[in-house]
């Protein structure tokens, strides 16, 4: 028996709308509402930032494999990510910057990483650290990073909707203040734009993975605190209590009572990373180390524990690389840390400039 009902009907029942018009006002409406959104977090001091997270740090490593010697290859902990502004860096110098470093992580692994890579030909700049030299650390951030790219850099990958629809998602949201440190509009318009008590980042990822920090609302005795005893602590030591005053004691009690470190397992330690110079500088490419700013209690800590003619002067002489220390030149030794251990963001294109002069790398 026959349908008594048609596709034609059907069709002829559907309301009869000016469809482009519905479409183009909702659309409309969204593009308003994202852009008075974005105006008012700028308005009160919100920017975009991205989530630091070990895939922006894998395609970051490919990247660094990629260029070769056009490759400027920043390697270290947090400071790495604080003190240097990559554009300032790409018009100075001329080559590519990739940044590489981790925050709270050694150096070696990554630098033990790119050793082995035969792609790496370029120049490699490392945030140096005393203690990640006197306390070798295979188990950090950067150990896992790195181990886990060079099992799966070889895989082939073809371009599928799940991974362009990720490059497309991080693409906009890296640009957008609504979805900065991995907020959603909704939360970013509720806790940020009607919230009054809401206050702009003090730290912002750029899609570089540079960081910008802003201590002008910090208590920076406190940070100063803070800094000091992950220095002699780590990631793995218990918080630091008491109120300011107290806290203060404690820490002067702990510095006054530190002895230098093992020089033996430091020296054996920087003749292992004088291999990896070599290896690197075997195929072209080079290595420089940096020690950078550091300021207060936390530089007390560093100059009790690993005082510079015992570690540092006979680091650069097993290393073989081209080293320099912020207090050898007058420029950088102006720049002292608010925290003790981070430039802030007023500081950060200056303080290239004048590390690239001190350097002599400028094109």
């Amino acid at each position: 028996m026959p349908s008594s009902t048609s596709n034609s009907d059907v069709a002829s029942r559907l309301p009869q709308l000016p469809w482009t018009l519905v479409l183009g006002g909702a659309l409309a409406l969204a593009l308003g509402f994202v852009a008075a959104l974005e105006l008012t977090l700028a308005a009160r001091g919100f920017r975009p930032t991205i989530v630091d997270s070990q895939a922006q740090w894998e395609k970051a490593r490919a990247r660094a494999a990629a260029l070769g010697r056009r490759a400027l290859i920043l390697v270290g902990d947090s400071r790495m990510q604080t003190d240097f502004d990559l554009g300032t860096l790409r018009a100075a110098i001329g080559l590519a910057p990739v940044e590489l470093a981790l925050d709270g992580s050694s150096f070696v692994p990554v630098l033990a990483g790119l050793a082995h890579d035969e792609r790496i030909t370029g120049t490699v700049l490392v945030g140096f650290s005393d203690v990640e030299l006197g306390q070798w650390n295979f188990a950090s951030a950067a150990a896992r990073y790195e181990a886990d790219y060079e099992r799966t850099a070889h895989d082939a990958h073809l371009p599928d909707y799940r991974h362009v629809e990720a490059w497309l998602a991080d693409r906009l949201h890296a640009h957008l203040a609504s979805y900065a440190d991995g907020a959603r509009p909704l939360t970013s318009l509720v806790l940020r734009a009607l919230s009054p008590d809401a206050a702009p980042q003090s730290v912002v990822t750029r899609p570089d993975r540079t960081r910008l920090m802003d201590f002008s609302r910090a208590n920076l005795r406190s940070l100063n605190q803070r800094s000091a005893w992950f220095e002699l602590e780590g990631n793995a030591g218990v918080a630091l209590t008491g109120d300011l005053d107290a806290r203060e004691k404690t820490l002067r009690e702990r510095i006054d009572t530190l002895v230098p470190a093992d020089a033996s397992a430091y020296a054996a330690h920087a003749t292992e990373i004088g291999a990896m110079v070599h290896t690197i500088a075997a195929r072209g490419g080079r290595v420089i180390f940096v020690a950078l700013p550091v300021g207060g209690l936390a530089a007390e800590v560093e100059a009790r524990r690993y005082p510079r003619e015992q570690f540092w002067n006979r680091f650069c002489a097993a290393a073989d690389a081209r080293c320099l220390h912020f207090e050898d030149d007058g420029r950088l030794r102006t720049y002292v840390p608010p925290d003790g251990l981070h430039l802030a963001d007023r500081q950060q294109q200056r303080f290239t400039e004048d590390l690239v002069d001190a350097l002599g790398l400028r094109r």
